[in-house]
């Protein structure tokens, strides 16, 4: 079709995309004496107009997004119709999503500063915390495709297209798969029914990843991946670098069972907002745009795309199904998930950090929590408390609520995987009322490394290689940190990259030196 093209009252200016249901458009509304307004247009495809079905649920899913009005939450502005086809208008932005953000601080080999990382965490509690009380939805889709970012540093939650709220007068049937499986919470992954804790486990998976740089749950297929995510368990060396309360955070947040997670987005964020207060780790728009100026300065000046096709690809990927006897119905909800998704508008006006603008107000007297968690599944252990036996249990364990009117002094004791008994002690106090470990119970499985380079070169990891050629395959090695350094001998080209290596994990990294020479690893 040629453009630009009048649609309705929309002049449709640019294609931007298609998937199996719905195409998009950059679009500009034309209104009285000049007014113009640039937005995107999601378009139904002819055959899902004719549907009087898919059409009854666009209807009622477009109502409650409309509702859905907050400053972190992408704004639905109409549900309409021009001729014979259905189309939604929405905010444009010009910025990126946080996908995007995650692979340009790998190129970079960058690690995001923990006051942007509880910037970004505090916006998608707070829009999923209006969307949970106003309209009991449950996003079920919280993922980095999903938190869009403009270039003014603000942060908005994305596509809620499948989310499962009140609102529906089509409810979704409970054995699909919907969602990206990485992201998934266990009950969302065997196709359980899910309430709004699930969403809080996907977004502990985002903080886990922002606090690592690197991903919780990746394998090679999607059947193990799920195997992965139901399994619900983190790697033996997560979170090292970080205090034990920040860890005690993110594991709370990915607690197996839901009844251990955080009950609501509030508390989540109470749970930040506590801890950046005490770290001074406080942000605004205005410095995270900074940084996005910094690590994008290469980028081309035209604004990038949020709803580009590799986008459509990437989430039809994931839009599976473990019934199979209800197949017409689950193509008419993959259908509104591609016409309901977002795409992430500007806002002139500066929105205020909820992690450094926060009220003053006496934080009450703390109460104790443990978390402790094991490599190996379902771990036996034996928690004391000041020489008394508190509770005899099975990893991952979650004990909070503990009464700290003085010191409490404990010990935890666990079995290995070979017999032996591991031990612990430590203290819990006012000041410092939170305790989190994962114990290695397992026994030590080698890291994986591949490592592969464009056109070719010669890799060195001290103590382990001394300039072996390319392709590296298979490498078992030990669990730990690593300086790795790839050679390009005919322009004596080096690039270097320290990493973490996982037991059981496999880690490529890939250079290259047909341009700048770089090298990333993951």
């Amino acid at each position: 079709m040629k453009l630009p093209q009048k649609f309705g009252r929309y002049l449709l200016t640019e294609k931007m995309g298609q998937g199996g249901m719905a195409e998009i458009f950059k679009a500009q509304y034309k209104g009285e004496s000049g007014f113009a307004k640039n937005v995107v247009i999601k378009r139904l495809l002819p055959v899902w107009s004719d549907n009087p079905e898919f059409v009854t649920m666009l209807i009622d899913e477009a109502k409650a997004l409309v509702n859905l009005n907050h400053p972190n939450i992408v704004q639905v502005f109409e549900l309409g119709r021009a001729g014979p086809t259905f189309f939604i208008s929405m905010e444009l932005v010009e910025g990126i999503d946080l996908r995007k953000l995650f692979s340009k601080l790998l190129e970079q080999n960058r690690h995001l500063e923990p006051k942007f990382v509880f910037y970004v965490l505090a916006k998608i509690l707070k829009a999923l915390d209006h969307a949970h009380q106003k309209l009991q939805m449950v996003h079920r889709d919280i993922s980095p495709q999903n938190i869009l970012i403009s270039w003014d540093g603000h942060v908005k939650v994305a596509d809620f297209g499948i989310a499962k709220g009140l609102h529906r007068s089509h409810e979704t049937t409970q054995a699909q798969i919907k969602g990206k499986y990485a992201y998934m919470s266990p009950e969302q992954s065997r196709g359980e029914k899910v309430d709004l804790r699930s969403d809080l486990y996907a977004t502990g998976i985002l903080m886990f990843e922002l606090l690592e740089n690197r991903r919780l749950f990746e394998s090679t297929n999607d059947l193990a991946l799920l195997e992965k995510v139901r399994e619900s368990r983190l790697p033996s060396d997560a979170l090292r670098r970080w205090p034990g309360a920040l860890k005690a955070i993110v594991l709370t947040a990915l607690q197996k069972d839901p009844a251990h997670r955080y009950p609501t987005a509030q508390a989540f964020f109470e749970a930040i907002r506590r801890f950046a207060q005490k770290e001074k780790w406080g942000t605004d728009a205005r410095e995270f745009a900074k940084l996005l100026k910094e690590l994008f300065r290469q980028e081309k000046t035209e604004s990038e795309k949020v709803a580009a096709p590799a986008v459509f690809a990437q989430t039809v990927s994931f839009k599976k199904t473990i019934s199979q006897k209800i197949f017409p119905r689950l193509v008419l909800f993959f259908a509104m998930t591609f016409f309901c998704s977002f795409v992430l508008g500007m806002r002139s006006v500066a929105t205020v950090s909820a992690v450094s603008h926060v009220a003053q107000a006496a934080i009450p007297e703390p109460t104790g929590t443990i978390v402790i968690d094991a490599t190996r599944k379902e771990t036996r252990g034996t928690l004391w408390m000041d020489g008394k036996k508190l509770a005899e249990f099975v990893t991952p364990y979650h004990k909070r609520d503990i009464h700290l009117d003085a010191d409490r002094h404990f010990e935890v004791e666990l079995q290995s995987e070979s017999g032996k008994k591991i031990s612990e002690k430590f203290i819990l106090k006012k000041t410092d009322p939170t305790w989190a470990k994962t114990f290695n119970s397992a026994t030590p499985q080698p890291a994986i490394l591949r490592v592969a380079a464009k056109p070719w070169g010669e890799v060195t990891i001290p103590n382990i290689l001394q300039r072996r050629e390319t392709p590296i395959v298979g490498l078992l090695i030990s669990s730990g940190e690593y300086d790795i350094q790839v050679f390009y001998p005919p322009a004596r080209q080096t690039v270097t990259q320290k990493i973490i290596l996982a037991g059981g994990v496999e880690t490529v990294c890939q250079a290259d030196f047909t341009g700048a020479p770089k090298i990333v690893c993951r």
